[in-house]
């Protein structure tokens, strides 16, 4: 699941970013259990939270492409 594509209904346009009422929410899941970064004012921020995310659990630099 680490080289998934993304998603066609994704609306953020990064995997794992969503809004959330006026707050961007960035999760990713690890093993079978999804991990909440946080909620960011900021887009740019939250996929900033999931790329380093994407980091520490070795996920391809291909995910969600």
């Amino acid at each position: 699941m680490k080289n998934k594509k993304l998603y066609a209904n994704n609306r953020s346009g990064f995997p794992g970013v969503y809004q959330k009422k006026n707050r961007w929410v960035a999760v990713i899941r690890v093993e079978g259990l999804l991990k909440h970064l946080g909620s960011f004012a900021s887009k740019d921020d939250a996929i900033q939270a999931r790329r380093t995310a994407e980091k520490v659990y070795g996920f391809n630099s291909n995910h969600g492409k």
